[in-house]
């Protein structure tokens, strides 16, 4: 709710942003199943921000590399989707 990133909860959103425990969902990571909660907000500006936030973050972490980028935000492998999510990033950036 009101999380147009549609990122993870944790706890340094909780305390920048109110943040609270969205809907439960478990990924398997390195052959272990861990469990993450979607992040909800208030409302969605606080929303918004928390995802530039956590956007940025994960951008500066990869030195603006973009497929690095959406390899890391997504937690995505598929070679289909994410040339599809570097396509939609690269138009974003040069406009």
């Amino acid at each position: 709710m009101n999380n147009p990133g549609a990122h993870i909860w944790i706890p340094e959103l909780k305390e920048k942003f109110g943040a609270t425990k969205g809907r439960p969902f478990s990924v398997i990571e390195n052959g272990v199943q861990k469990v993450y909660f979607t992040a909800m907000y208030p409302d969605v500006e606080t929303g918004d921000k928390a995802s530039r936030f956590v956007a940025k973050r994960q951008w500066d972490n990869v030195g603006g590399d973009i497929v690095k980028f959406v390899k890391a935000y997504t937690r995505n492998n598929n070679p289909q989707e994410i040339a599809g999510y570097v396509q939609t990033i690269s138009q974003y950036l040069k406009n």
